[in-house]
C-alpha cells in the first residue's frame, strides 16, 4: 500500500476497537487478511451478572490481554483450566494462534486486547534473537502473569485513544511492537513476574479470605499481621504465598482497593477529600493524594473535576487517565499498617 494511502487509513481508523463479540472487534479481520499488523480492541462489561463467552485465535496472530479492573475469572485455553479466581489490574494473559479461548466472568469485566500479527512478531524476535520462523513462534505460556512495564505501556494505549491521537493504527503498532519486545525478553530470561518462583502459591480459599478481610476493613488501619491471622498463616508464609498467587505484595493489593474505592467515592458522593481518605483508610490527605497519583496519574480534585459527570467541568485531559480503570502504578510507601 503506498504510503500516503497507509497513512490516511491510519488517521481513518481508531486506536482502540469496540467488541460487539468477546476477542472479536470488526477490524479483526485487517489482521487476518494482512492489511494490519496489529488491532487494539477493549472488552467491557459493567453489570454483575455471570458472563460465559468464548473465541478462537486464528492460526496467523496472538491475542495479549491486559486487565484493567479487579475481575473474578475462570479461564480456559483449548480446554484446559489455566486460572480460576481473581485477576488484579495490570494482569496479563497471552494466547497463541490456533488457540480457543474460553472465560465465565463472575461480574464486572473490562480488559484491553491487542492482536498481534505473526508477521509482527517475526520481525521483532528476528531483531531481538535473528530467529525469523513465525511458525514456531510462541510467546509466554497462558497462565495470568504481571508486569509493571507492560502494564504501563497498556496505560499508554488508553491515554492515547481517550486524547483523540491521530495516526491510532500506527500509533498501535508501535506500542504493540514494545509489548512485544518486553514479552521476549521476559520469556528469554525467565524474569516474568508473575509471582511463580517456587514455593507454593496462595490457596484460593485462602485468597478469598485474605481479600474479604481487607474489602470489610479497608477504612481502618489494616496490618501484614492481620491480613496473615484472617487465612491462618504466619506473616512471612502468607506475604510469600500471596505473591505467589497474585503477583504484587499484600501491601500493594491493599493500596490498588484503597484507590479502588477512593474513584468510587469520588464520583457517587459529595464527601470532601479528607472524608475520601479517611473513609478508605488514609491517615491524611497528604498521604492519600502521593498515592492516588502515584496510581492515577492525576490529583484526586483534578481527577473528580474531569470525571464527574455532575460538574459542569467534567471534561478536558483530565479524563484520560481516569478511564484506564486499574490506574497507574505503585511504589512501597513504609508505614506502620500496610
Amino acid at each position: 500500500m503506498p504510503l500516503k494511502q497507509s497513512l490516511d487509513v491510519s488517521l481513518a481508523l481508531p486506536l482502540i476497537h469496540d467488541e460487539p463479540k468477546w476477542r472479536t472487534p470488526q477490524a479483526l479481520d485487517r489482521v487476518t487478511n494482512g492489511q494490519s499488523k496489529v488491532v487494539v480492541s477493549r472488552w467491557t462489561a459493567l453489570d454483575n451478572e455471570a458472563c460465559d463467552v468464548t473465541a478462537e485465535v486464528a492460526g496467523c496472530y496472538h491475542t495479549i490481554a491486559i486487565a484493567l479492573r479487579h475481575m473474578n475469572v475462570a479461564f480456559f485455553v483449548s480446554g484446559r483450566p489455566i486460572h480460576d479466581g481473581h485477576v488484579l489490574p495490570g494482569m496479563l494473559q497471552v494466547s497463541g494462534p490456533g488457540e480457543k479461548a474460553r472465560a465465565i466472568f463472575r461480574g464486572p469485566c473490562d480488559i484491553l486486547h491487542l492482536h498481534v500479527s505473526q508477521a509482527l512478531v517475526a520481525e521483532c524476535l528476528g531483531q531481538a534473537h535473528g530467529c525469523e520462523d513465525p511458525g514456531e513462534i510462541r510467546l509466554i505460556d497462558p497462565r495470568f502473569s504481571q508486569d509493571r512495564v507492560i502494564e504501563q505501556l497498556g496505560h499508554v494505549l488508553l491515554m492515547a485513544h481517550d486524547a483523540g491521537a491521530a495516526f491510532g493504527e500506527t500509533y498501535a503498532e508501535g506500542v504493540s511492537i514494545a509489548i512485544l519486545m518486553r514479552l521476549l525478553d521476559l520469556s528469554t530470561n525467565a524474569g516474568l513476574a508473575s509471582g511463580r518462583r517456587g514455593g507454593a502459591a496462595l490457596p484460593r480459599w485462602r485468597i478469598k479470605r485474605a481479600v474479604d478481610y481487607i474489602d470489610a476493613h479497608l477504612g481502618q488501619p489494616i496490618t501484614l499481621g492481620k491480613m496473615a491471622e484472617a487465612t491462618g498463616l504466619t506473616r512471612m508464609h502468607f506475604a510469600a504465598q500471596f505473591r505467589a498467587a497474585t503477583g504484587l505484595r499484600p501491601h500493594e493489593y491493599l493500596l490498588r482497593k484503597r484507590i479502588e474505592r477512593a474513584r468510587d467515592l469520588l464520583l457517587t458522593s459529595n464527601a470532601s477529600l479528607v472524608e475520601v481518605a479517611l473513609n478508605v483508610g488514609f491517615q491524611t490527605q497528604a498521604h492519600f493524594t502521593t498515592v492516588f497519583k502515584r496510581f492515577v496519574g492525576e490529583t484526586p480534585h483534578r481527577w473528580r473535576c474531569a470525571n464527574d459527570t455532575r460538574m459542569p467541568f467534567g471534561s478536558g485531559n483530565g479524563a484520560i487517565v481516569a478511564r484506564y480503570q486499574s490506574g497507574a502504578y505503585s511504589q512501597s510507601v513504609t508505614t506502620a499498617a500496610i
